[in-house]
């Protein structure tokens, strides 16, 4: 090596001396040279990976998917209501009085819009539970300043404390107002775009996206990438002895396709979904078995709904109000019926529930269906987590609102539109059994729900690893975007 003829030559006069200094001079600068070729040649693999960009055409495929929402628009799964979202804002609006003014008040804009969306103007006359209503929502209407509505708000709540729950109850009572006027909206889009498309098409075209851009943003180099960059993906996992742990552990006498891979996994994800939202399953089938009590409990609801808001407008009506003699029994009556009708709408919000239970399900439904009908009724579903999570955070609960919301708009599944509400009790048997006669290993205590998160890790890191193959990335160069990043 260079440093062992430098040791060997001679130092015994001046000339040898500067000889020798010269020819470490030298070496230094080639030594100097190589570690700058070396460093542009890291730093260039470094940036190819810093500068990669996402594909375009997922970003086509996703817009050409985010059109397929037309489907929920014609579900048979949930009213009007849920279709425009009231369900959503008027829970909000119901919850976000106790933060900002503001936040109401946008709220409220909302659903003004929503109204408007489908060709319903509001006025002040639409605004009839309590003059402090109209006067309020006018002022929104009109664009009055955050400064000036919170300055006009204060008085009004002041005397009215239960303004923002007047406000919510007379919003219900407009959509009933105009519910058949809102479903024919919905009935002449839906024919209208069946004119020159079918819903059978819609749906198909839908699942092959969902295939084509889970596939695409798989192998895309720059989500695989950022999947280590962000530490979901965990270098060591992906070594070769970590795979073939995997392999040996799940698939010791056989070779897999990529095809089955993706299959067997999506299996255990369906089964893990049903785990997780195993208490709404459970509370659809007790309902389904006293499925002969729903027949007419919307009528009735709306009957009482009906018979509570006819008193409130005969209380506040202009007549009555401007000759009320005792102020304080008229605000305690108001206070009493809006307390009541409040009740009353709840009870309806639920009965319009059943009321698609009983015509659309039976313990046959699949479970795919029973699914996607807890993610097209927002209410029942807070509504059911607040209560067997006893956590009423609202913003927990539209998180895990919008996973479930995800999940189904997302996935393919295999083995939930296969499972009845019947079928599920001896399911992790029939997948053990299943998938033994198809080479793999499995086990009941790899399917239970403590355990079947690491189960579904190790199959998706298989998956992966083939994924990160068909990118082109060199797992050498994300080790070394690690070294150089910890430099």
């Amino acid at each position: 090596s260079s440093i062992n003829i430098i040791e060997t030559l001679p130092e015994n006069n001046k000339d040898n001396r500067a000889k020798k200094l010269n020819h470490i001079e030298d070496e230094e600068k080639k030594a100097n040279k190589l570690l700058s070729e070396i460093g542009e040649e890291l730093k260039l693999r470094n940036n190819k990976l810093l500068s990669l960009k996402p594909d375009k055409k997922i970003e086509d495929l996703q817009k050409e998917l985010s059109n397929c929402s037309v489907l929920d628009l014609w579900t048979q799964y949930n009213t009007s209501y849920e279709k425009l979202h009231f369900d959503y804002y008027l829970y909000q609006l119901e919850r976000l009085y106790k933060t900002q003014l503001v936040d109401v008040n946008n709220c409220i804009r909302t659903i003004l819009e929503i109204f408007k969306s489908v060709g319903i103007e509001l006025t002040e006359k639409d605004f009839d539970y309590h003059p402090y209503v109209a006067k309020y929502i006018n002022m929104i209407q009109k664009q009055y300043s955050e400064e000036e509505l919170s300055a006009a708000f204060e008085p009004l709540y002041w005397k009215l404390p239960e303004l923002i729950n007047a406000i919510e109850m007379n919003f219900k009572s407009i959509y009933l107002r105009n519910q058949s006027k809102i479903d024919k909206y919905f009935d002449t889009k839906h024919k209208e775009y069946l004119e020159n498309h079918s819903d059978g098409d819609l749906m198909a075209r839908k699942e092959k996206l969902i295939k084509q851009i889970n596939y695409s943003r798989e192998v895309d180099p720059y989500y695989v990438f950022n999947k280590f960059a962000t530490k979901e993906y965990l270098l060591n996992d992906y070594s070769e002895t970590e795979i073939n742990k995997r392999k040996q552990m799940y698939f010791p006498d056989r070779e897999y396709t990529f095809e089955f891979l993706l299959e067997f996994y999506q299996v255990l994800y369906d089964y893990k979904l049903i785990l997780k939202y195993d208490s709404f399953l459970k509370d659809l089938k007790e309902t389904l078995n006293k499925v002969s009590t729903l027949k007419d409990v919307k009528s009735k609801a709306l009957k009482k709904v009906y018979a509570t808001e006819k008193q409130i407008k005969k209380l506040v009506s202009p007549g009555l109000f401007g000759r009320d003699k005792n102020p304080d029994s008229y605000l305690i009556k108001f206070k009493s019926l809006l307390q009541q009708v409040s009740l009353d709408y709840i009870e309806l919000e639920k009965s319009n529930f059943l009321d698609t239970i009983y015509n659309h399900f039976s313990l046959g439904s699949a479970i795919v269906n029973a699914l996607e009908l807890v993610s097209y009724n927002y209410l029942h579903f807070v509504s059911h987590l607040e209560a067997v999570e006893e956590n009423s955070d609202l913003d927990y609960l539209n998180e895990q609102y919008e996973e479930l919301k995800t999940i189904m708009n997302s996935n393919n599944f295999v083995l939930l539109d296969k499972i009845t509400l019947l079928d599920e009790y001896q399911l992790k048997q029939v997948i053990v059994d299943k998938y033994a006669l198809d080479g793999a290993q499995l086990t009941i205590e790899q399917l239970e729900k403590d355990n079947i998160d690491k189960t579904l890790s190790d199959i998706k890191i298989l998956i992966n690893n083939e994924y990160i193959i068909r990118s082109g990335i060199k797992l050498e160069d994300i080790k070394l975007y690690f070294d150089i990043k910890d430099i």
